[in-house]
C-alpha cells in the first residue's frame, strides 16, 4: 500500500529527474475550469489499462514518519552490478541510488532531497504501452540538484529535446539487446512528467504522455474514475485499477484502443506479431470480449484513512470485479470458517477457510459451464482442450477424507527466544492451531490411521484437555505444554493462558461460512524476538535492515472473500510513529 501512495517518490529516485521551479500546477486548456485532481484526469486517456492516482492532498510527512521509512544503506550486491565496468550508465544510476538510500534516513530528509509535497497529489497511468508518472512538486530545484550530482559522478549526461516549444530533458538508456530508448523527465506548470520514449511512439502520443495535448477521450470525461469510487464506497482520494477489457481489446485488435496501436506498430513485420495476429480474428474478438466482459476490472481503492504526526491507519480493499453470477456464486460456496479469536491476535495469526462439503460441487460447475461453451477462436478453443483434460472429479477421493471440514487457524499470542544454551531455542510460547468441522472428532480419530502414536488419545466430550508433552519431546516442557482438546466444533492444540482462553470461547462458536483467508501480523512483536537470531550470522549491512523490521511499529491484517462484486482482498494497516521518529 505505501508503494502505491508513495509511487511518485520511488520512481523519480530510482530513475532520474528534472523540474523547473513552478508553484501553482495547472495543465494546460483546462487549468480555468477545473480542481487540480481534474485536471490531472483531463490529461489522462480514458483508454489507458493500468490507473493509480492520488487524487486529492495526501499528509506525505506524517505517512512516512509514522512507516519509520528510514533504510539502512544501498545493498553492495546492487552497487556492484551497477558499478561494474565503470559503465557511466549504471554509475549514474547508482550515484542516484545512493541518494536516495541516504535521504531516507528520515521523511524530511526525503522530501527535501526530492521535493516532495507534504500534500502528495499525482498518478501513475498508461499512454498506450507508455508508462507515465505525473505529480506536483512545490520546490524542483531540491532534485534538479540531485540529478545534476548524479551526472557529474557517473559522466552520463542528458540531452535537452523541444516538442511544440517546451523543452524536456532525456537520458538514453542502451539496454542488452541493444535496443535503445529515452527516459524523459519534464515539468511544466508545476507538474512533474517522468516517461519513456521510443523510436516507434508516435509523436502525438508523447504529447499526451507529456501532458502538452490532450487526449481523444480523456479519464476525467469518461467517469470512469467516479463510477469504480462509487460502486465500491471508495474514498474518493486514492484509486487505482487495472482494465481487463482494454487489455482485452489491445490483443485482440489492431487498432481498437491506443495500446493495440502500439502493439501493432511495435510488432512490424517480426514472426512474433503472428502471435496477435492470431487474435485478431472477429471470432476472438468476439468471444474474449464476452468473457473479459464478466470480468471487466481489478480495482483498488481506500475505505478509511486517519494520518496524524503520531498515527496513519489506513484500510483498503483490491477487488477482482466479476458480473459472472454462477461462477461467484460457486466459489462464494466454497468460503470457509475464520475463527473470531483472529480480529485481534497480539503477535500472528493466519486463517484459511474453505468447506470441503462444497469444493467437488462447486469446482465441478464451474468445470461444466467452461466445458459446456462452444469457442470457434483457436487459443480459446485450445484452453477449453486443456481444462476438460483436468476434470475437477478427481477431488472426490481427497475431498472425502476431509469431509465436514470448516477451516484451519493459527494465533501466536507471545513468544520469545533463548540465544543463552548451545543452540537458539524457543523459551516461551503462546500459541494456538484449530481445525473447525462438522465433526472434529470423527477426523481425529481417521488421522490414528496415518499417525499411530495419536492411537491411545481419547478426547473428553467436555472439552477437558489432554496433555501431549510426553509424544512431543520438548527440554522446555515446565514452559511450553502443548494441549489438545475437543472444543465444541473445533479440534484445538493450544499452550499458554492467552490460548487457552481464546480455545474456551471456541466452544460457543459455530463454525459459519464466512471468509476464504486470513493473515494479520504486529510486526515488532514478531520480529523482535527473532532479530537477534537473525544477526547471529547476518552482515553488518543485512543487520541493519532486520533492526528496522524490529523497530517498526505496524500491525497489519488481510482478508480474503468471496461476494457478489467478485473477488475481494482487503487489508488493513495500523503504523505508529517510533520514539526516535516522533523526536525528531
Amino acid at each position: 500500500m505505501r508503494n502505491i501512495l508513495i509511487a511518485g517518490a520511488v520512481v523519480v529516485a530510482g530513475t532520474a529527474g528534472y523540474m523547473l521551479s513552478q508553484k501553482e500546477g495547472k495543465l494546460p486548456e483546462v487549468a480555468s475550469r477545473l480542481n487540480a485532481a481534474e485536471m490531472l484526469l483531463e490529461s489522462i486517456p480514458a483508454d489507458t489499462v493500468v490507473f493509480s492516482g492520488q487524487l486529492e492532498s495526501f499528509p506525505l510527512k506524517n505517512y512516512l514518519r509514522n512507516t519509520t521509512f528510514a533504510q539502512a544503506q544501498m545493498p553492495p550486491e546492487l552497487t556492484y552490478e551497477l558499478e561494474k565496468g565503470g559503465d557511466p550508465q549504471g554509475l549514474f544510476f547508482s550515484s542516484l541510488l545512493q541518494s536516495y538510500f541516504s535521504a531516507s534516513q528520515s521523511a524530511e530528509e526525503f522530501q527535501k532531497t526530492f521535493g516532495l509535497n507534504d500534500d502528495f497529489l499525482g498518478a501513475f497511468f498508461m499512454v498506450g504501452a507508455i508508462p507515465v508518472l505525473r505529480y506536483q512538486s512545490d520546490d524542483p530545484e531540491a532534485i534538479l540538484k540531485l540529478f545534476e550530482k548524479a551526472e557529474q559522478d557517473s559522466g552520463f549526461l542528458h540531452q535537452t529535446k523541444q516538442l511544440n516549444g517546451h523543452s524536456y530533458r532525456v537520458y538514453h538508456i542502451a539496454l542488452k539487446n541493444e535496443q535503445k530508448f529515452e527516459l524523459v523527465l519534464s515539468i511544466q506548470d508545476g507538474w512533474v512528467t517522468v516517461t519513456i520514449n521510443g523510436n516507434k511512439v508516435e509523436t502525438s502520443d508523447l504529447e499526451v504522455a507529456l501532458g502538452l495535448k490532450q487526449p481523444d477521450s480523456s479519464l476525467q470525461a469518461s467517469g470512469k474514475v467516479q463510477s469504480i469510487q462509487q460502486q465500491h464506497n471508495f474514498l474518493p482520494n486514492s484509486i487505482g485499477f487495472i482494465d481487463h477489457q482494454e487489455l482485452v481489446t489491445a490483443i485482440t485488435s489492431k487498432d481498437g484502443n491506443s495500446l493495440a496501436k502500439m502493439i501493432n506498430g511495435f510488432s512490424g513485420d517480426d514472426q512474433k506479431a503472428q502471435k496477435f495476429t492470431d487474435l485478431h480474428s472477429s471470432e476472438c474478438q468476439r468471444e474474449m470480449a464476452e468473457i473479459v466482459a464478466s470480468w471487466p476490472k481489478t480495482v483498488i481503492g481506500m475505505r478509511d484513512m486517519q494520518i496524524s504526526e503520531e498515527r496513519s491507519y489506513v484500510k483498503a480493499s483490491m477487488i477482482v470485479e466479476s458480473n459472472n453470477s454462477p461462477v461467484m456464486k460457486a466459489l462464494a460456496s466454497m468460503q470457509g470458517y475464520i475463527p473470531s479469536y483472529l480480529k485481534d491476535v497480539p503477535v500472528f495469526g493466519f486463517g484459511f477457510g474453505l468447506d470441503a462439503n462444497k469444493i467437488n460441487p462447486a469446482l465441478s460447475s464451474i468445470w461444466t459451464s467452461v466445458s459446456n461453451t462452444e469457442y470457434s477462436c483457436g487459443p480459446l478453443i485450445e484452453m477449453k482442450n486443456n481444462l476438460t483434460q483436468s476434470n475437477p472429479a478427481a477431488l472426490a477421493m481427497f475431498t472425502g477424507m476431509i469431509q465436514g471440514v470448516k477451516g484451519v487457524g493459527m494465533a501466536v499470542s507471545d513468544f520469545s527466544v533463548n540465544l543463552n544454551g548451545p543452540a537458539p531455542d524457543i523459551q516461551n510460547l503462546d500459541a494456538l492451531l484449530t481445525l473447525s468441522a462438522d465433526n472434529p472428532e470423527v477426523l481425529f480419530n481417521m488421522s490414528k490411521t496415518f499417525a499411530p502414536h495419536l492411537a491411545s488419545i481419547q478426547l473428553p466430550a467436555d472439552g477437558s484437555p489432554v496433555d501431549l508433552s510426553s509424544m512431543i519431546p520438548n527440554p522446555k516442557a515446565d514452559q511450553i505444554k502443548p494441549m489438545l482438546a475437543l472444543k465444541g466444533k473445533h479440534l484445538v492444540v493450544y499452550t499458554g493462558e492467552k490460548s487457552q482462553t481464546m480455545a474456551d470461547a471456541l466452544a460457543a462458536e459455530q463454525p459459519e461460512s464466512n471468509g476464504v483467508m486470513n493473515l494479520s501480523a504486529d510486526y515488532s512483536r514478531v520480529f523482535a524476538p527473532l532479530v537477534p537470531l537473525m544477526e547471529m550470522n547476518a552482515t553488518p549491512e543485512v543487520a541493519d535492515q532486520f533492526q528496522i523490521l524490529k523497530n517498526l511499529n505496524m500491525k497489519i491484517s488481510m482478508d480474503i472473500s468471496f461476494s457478489d462484486k467478485g473477488i475481494e482482498m482487503a487489508t488493513q494497516a495500523d503504523m505508529q510513529a517510533s520514539k526516535a521518529t516522533s523526536a525528531q
